[in-house]
This record gives C-alpha cells, sequence and structure tokens, in this order.
C-alpha cells in the first residue's frame, strides 16, 4: 500500500511538472523527459522565461512602490543566481522546440550579417550536416534567441545585475573543475554550459576578463575527443554573426592582456593568452570544417 502511495504521488508530481514545463514552451517530449527528472530529484527546475522576462519589465516600472520594487528586484536576482551558477538548471534552461531546432541551422549558418569582413565566415550556403554534427546538435536544444532575450533584460536593469550574472558565471565555472574532470561527470552537456556563457554580451569588457580567462582555460584543458564534438557543435549552431562575435570577444581578450605587463613575468608566457589561443584553434577548426565540409 505505501509503495502504491508513493508511486501515486510520484505520478501526480510528473503530470504537474509536464503541465508546467508545457505551459513554459517546452515540446511534450521534452517536458515529459525533464518532468520524469525533476520528480526524482536529478535535475532542477529551468529558468521560467516568459515569468523572468515580466519581472525585469516590472523592476523597471515607475508606478511601482519602494517595496514592491525591492521585491521585484530580489526575486530577479535570486533567479540569476539560482540558474546561470547552477549546472543542472542551465542544462534545463534555453531548451529550443523542435521546429526551431529543425530550422535553425538552414536559417542562421552562413547567413549574411551585411558587413564586409569575408576574414572568417561560414560558407555562403549551408551543407548538410553530417550525422555526427546532427546529433550533438539535437543533443544540446539550445535556443540562442531566448538566451540572449534574457541576456539583453539583465543588462537593461543596469551594472549591478550584470555583475551578479558574472558572480554566477564565476561560482559555476569553478563548481565544473578542469576540462577532464567536467568532460568525464558532463560529456556533451559541458559543451552547451560553455556556449550558454560564451555567448553574454558583457564577457566583451575587460572589467569581466576574469570569468572570460576561466570559461578559455576550460576550453583549453579539454581532451581530444571534447574538442572534436566543440566543432561540431559550433559548425552546427554558429551563424556568421555569432562566429566573428565570438572571434572578436576572444581577440579582444588575447590584445588586453598583451598590452598588460602585469599578467608576464620575467618576460615569460601569460598562460591566459595560451588557454586563449587554443580556444582560437578550436573556432578555425570548426569553420575550416564548414568551408571543407570535414570535421
Amino acid at each position: 500500500r505505501g509503495r502504491g502511495e508513493e508511486r501515486a504521488a510520484l505520478t501526480r508530481e510528473v503530470r504537474d511538472a509536464f503541465a508546467r514545463l508545457t505551459r513554459q514552451g517546452l515540446d511534450p517530449n521534452d517536458a515529459a523527459a525533464l518532468a520524469l527528472k525533476l520528480a526524482a530529484g536529478i535535475a532542477e527546475w529551468p529558468l521560467d522565461v516568459p515569468a523572468f522576462l515580466g519581472a525585469v519589465n516590472r523592476c523597471k516600472d515607475a508606478s511601482l512602490r519602494s517595496g514592491e520594487k525591492l521585491s521585484e528586484h530580489l526575486g530577479v536576482s535570486d533567479a540569476i543566481e539560482r540558474v546561470f551558477s547552477s549546472a543542472d538548471a542551465l542544462n534545463s534552461s534555453f531548451i529550443a522546440p523542435s521546429e526551431r531546432r529543425d530550422r535553425a541551422r538552414s536559417d542562421g549558418v552562413g547567413e549574411d550579417d551585411g558587413g564586409d569582413d569575408d576574414s572568417l565566415s561560414s560558407e555562403e550556403t549551408n551543407p548538410p550536416l553530417d550525422p555526427a554534427t546532427r546529433r550533438v546538435r539535437d543533443a544540446l536544444k539550445l535556443d540562442f534567441d531566448e538566451l540572449l532575450d534574457v541576456y539583453q533584460a539583465i543588462e537593461s536593469l543596469g551594472s549591478l545585475f550584470v555583475g551578479i550574472l558574472l558572480a554566477s558565471f564565476a561560482r559555476l565555472l569553478e563548481s565544473l573543475g578542469d576540462g577532464p574532470t567536467a568532460w568525464s561527470r558532463a560529456g556533451h552537456s559541458l559543451i552547451r554550459l560553455v556556449l550558454i556563457v560564451l555567448e553574454c554580451p558583457a564577457l566583451i569588457e575587460p572589467a569581466h576578463s576574469d570569468v572570460l580567462g576561466s570559461l578559455l582555460k576550460l576550453v583549453a584543458s579539454l581532451p581530444g575527443g571534447a574538442k572534436d564534438a566543440f566543432v561540431r557543435c559550433v559548425r552546427a549552431y554558429y551563424t556568421r554573426e555569432r562566429f566573428t562575435r565570438t572571434l572578436v570577444v576572444t581577440q579582444q581578450f588575447v590584445t588586453v592582456r598583451v598590452y598588460d605587463s602585469r599578467h608576464v613575468i620575467y618576460g615569460g608566457v601569460d598562460v591566459a593568452v595560451e588557454h586563449a589561443s587554443s580556444f582560437l584553434r578550436v573556432l578555425w577548426r570548426a569553420n575550416a570544417a564548414v568551408v571543407g565540409g570535414g570535421a
């Protein structure tokens, strides 16, 4: 009898979680899989993006009384810390609907962003994904549009909330450990986390170079198989604009480090520059894979 009651309670939890997740916009299949994990206690709740964006807008509502506005600010800051410092919560968040994943590659990669810089670009037409690359893309299910909406909303609240976001990233990266350890624990979901953090617009600011440096160090220390998977993932997901932006952010990091003599001891090599150079080689491999049709 007790076992039957437990089973019934678990079923209710799964149903409630499934209903909530589908209201958040997840596909039924994705929602069902995540609902089972949530009910079993092996996953964390994803960010409810519509609710979060609504809370951000209320933070900027001049008609709110000070107490109400403070409550909204605390709610937003708590959500940022909960989600962006947790690998489990992030990997449950920003899941792209299946129809968006199906057209993301055909609508995005290789599109012209209007610029004249052809020094690093994918093909103007999009070659079909090889099976291994498609499997990586389908496994990650990352919704870049939704992610960028959240980052822009956080930035609209000012430097305090951006600082909360970057501090959460720092805790996340510290919890992951080095590349081999993180890869053995997380597998392809580690690449998803790297892409989520890397997409943050604030990383281009030199003030946040410590977080970017930690991220580049993590990628540089990944084992060869993980870097191969990263190459396939970038090929599957990155538009020309996103590719160029990532390149610019990394190159600026290198430039700032090279010109800041405090990071070079007795004429030695700055290890952070070595990490960035290693990451740039991974980006180059991803670009070459598109142009050359290989991985």
